[in-house]
């Protein structure tokens, strides 16, 4: 399809490698010799989406099945999306130049509710017809997945079909059903229904949402199919790894490592954490079976730096014998090694001592917030006393720098409990140079967005105002201490991705409306278009608060058909917890809290 271009049309474009494909072990198949074609399609651009893991993941996944081919399209820039529209081509995949829309499947992976517009751009460059109803009777089935559908339902009527959960056993049997369809001819009312007994996917033509006086109230199940969708989860997640030859992006990607997920799921219990609750039950994988998979794909790669991957990789039991098993040959390579998410208080000296051994890379640390109090309200269990130990470990360690993450607009949060953030921060300074004379301390800042499946599912989202003036009260106490640099989260991004979080299947009308009018990117500050979005809401005759506000834990929510694990009642109590300051402790420690999974 890069034929279609003159040279000088692609260099008019932003970063045209985007687009050229041709990657070092990217997988190549003849699509005559293959029973089935997979479109796995990224809802942002080649650097994005050849960062995140389990696009890769699913990739390389599915191309281990035979008679199977997958191949990846990403979505252009707006650059590029004007030329295709011009010339009238289609979007196409990176491997063989394909059209998108000749596959037999077209998968999309969501890692946001900002991508939400973004799909349906990428699906209209392919020529697909955006709404589910409106497409023709025989495939390209349109599958969606990822943790930015938790909540399917402003999407359900642009998919065909969704995977809740792990896809590592799923996808095959999703791909063995379609490709029966296809041999059989089948119709798709026909692939649908037989698609609707996989555990885990959800087809959403068969639950018809309700509503009275503008409120939720239900959904109606149609005949035959389940009352309630159960998250698929993979249980052994050994069975889960790392791919041999992993795909060497041809262009300088978000996040330029070899990735390594040492475990999924988590106990912890953070009240705010979406994927803490949506992935358990937390599983480790085998570290001698990792160590071999790692030496395999830095054999086939060139990459220099080891990244592991967890909620909080300090948690990880098999930590010690991953770090030691690794450390010799990476060192020698000198190949970092990252561990990109620490929880203060299990911050290991050890451990430290290993990683400065090669180049030091960043250190991440997530108070949340700046009081104890506020940390008991969301269920974070570290203190003060904790921060500026891991501060101190940190420094002591050679380190020059340490970030660390906080959020606004908590549940039952005050200015004084913002104030604090500013003492805290402060005094993470006075640790820090105690060790280096001119230590960097890095804020990062985010308005708290409340999600479905979790306690704070019921949370109202705080109200721009007073999130802007939160804000102020940390860019006027921080500016003050030097060698901190602040950098926060747009209020107005924030809004939006709680509103498509937790909204119901009338917003469906409402993102097509905002990318009518010119919506799309919308994780992107300078491509966010909060016009677009106003005007569609007013299109629909609905209001932000109607999604905003607090909800009581009697009434039904519109994803209460999706059942991702850990019980509704157990979420209720923990949303009481909150409120009377009550912390829940970790089950690997305190044992079962009866969550339900």
């Amino acid at each position: 399809m890069l034929s279609e271009f003159t040279r000088a049309e692609l260099l008019r474009v932003q970063r045209p490698s985007r687009y050229i494909g041709g990657e070092c072990n990217a997988v190549i198949k003849d699509p005559s010799s293959v029973k089935l074609r997979f479109a796995l399609c990224f809802p942002d651009v080649y650097e994005v989406g050849m960062s995140h893991y389990g696009f890769l993941l699913i990739y390389h996944l599915i191309n281990e099945l035979p008679n199977v081919a997958c191949e990846r399209a990403f979505l252009p820039w707006s650059d590029m999306a004007r030329l295709l529209r011009e010339k009238g081509v289609r979007l196409w995949t990176l491997e063989t130049e394909s059209p998108v829309h000749e596959f037999d499947i077209i998968g999309v992976s969501v890692s946001t509710e900002l991508a939400f517009t973004s799909i349906l751009e990428l699906l209209d460059l392919t020529g697909v017809e955006v709404w589910s109803s409106r497409r023709g009777s025989g495939l390209p089935l349109v599958l969606g997945g990822g943790c930015g559908l938790a909540n399917p339902e402003p999407m359900a009527p642009f998919f065909d079909a969704i995977l809740i959960g792990d896809g590592e056993e799923a996808l095959p049997e999703i791909c063995d059903v379609v490709l029966q369809a296809k041999e059989q001819n089948w119709h798709k009312q026909q692939l649908l229904k037989e698609l609707a007994q996989i555990k885990g996917l959800y087809v959403p033509q068969f639950y018809n949402p309700k509503y009275e006086d503008g409120e939720f109230v239900g959904v109606e199940v149609a005949e035959g199919a389940k009352p309630f969708v159960e998250r698929r989860i993979l249980l052994d997640i050994n069975k889960s790894r790392l791919p041999k030859k992993p795909i060497m992006p041809i262009a300088e990607t978000v996040h330029d490592r070899l990735t390594v997920e040492v475990s999924r799921g988590c106990t912890v219990g953070c009240r705010f954490c979406q994927a803490g609750f949506f992935y358990r039950p937390a599983r480790e994988k085998d570290p001698e079976s990792l160590y071999y998979q790692v030496y395999a794909a830095l054999d086939n790669t060139g990459y220099e730096e080891v990244s592991l991957l967890s909620l909080s990789s300090c948690d990880y039991s098999g930590l010690e014998d991953i770090v030691e098993a690794l450390l010799d040959r990476l060192e020698a390579e000198r190949i970092d090694l990252a561990l990109p998410s620490m929880r203060a208080g299990r911050v290991r000296s050890w451990l430290l001592s290993a990683i400065s051994r090669m180049r030091r890379t960043g250190i991440t640390v997530a108070p949340e917030a700046g009081t104890e109090r506020l940390r008991a309200v969301i269920n974070k269990p570290i203190s003060d006393d904790d921060v500026l130990a891991t501060t101190d470990a940190v420094f002591s360690h050679g380190w020059h720098s340490i970030k660390l993450y906080f959020m606004v607009g908590l549940p039952s949060e005050t200015d004084e409990d913002v104030e604090a953030i500013v003492d805290l921060v402060r005094r993470v300074r006075e640790v820090a140079r105690q060790h280096h004379p001119a230590p960097q301390i890095n804020v990062a800042v985010s308005p708290f967005v409340p999600k479905p499946h979790t306690p704070f599912q019921w949370a109202a989202f705080c109200d721009e105002e007073t999130l802007k003036r939160r804000i102020r009260i940390l860019r006027r106490g921080l500016r003050r201490i030097r060698g901190v640099r602040l950098r926060w989260q747009d209020v107005a991004m924030s809004r939006l991705e709680a509103l498509l979080a937790r909204g119901d299947r009338r917003l469906a009308d409402v993102v097509y409306n905002a990318w009518r009018l010119g919506a799309k990117l919308d994780s992107w500050t300078d491509q966010l278009r909060m016009d677009a979005w106003e005007k569609a809401m007013e299109q629909a005759k609905l209001t932000w608060r109607q999604f905003l506000k607090e909800r009581s834990p009697q009434a039904p929510l519109p994803w209460d058909h999706i059942r991702a694990g850990v019980q509704k009642e157990y979420l209720a109590r923990e949303w009481e917890k909150a409120w009377r300051g009550e912390r829940t402790g970790d089950c690997r420690q305190t044992g079962c809290t009866g969550c339900g999974v």
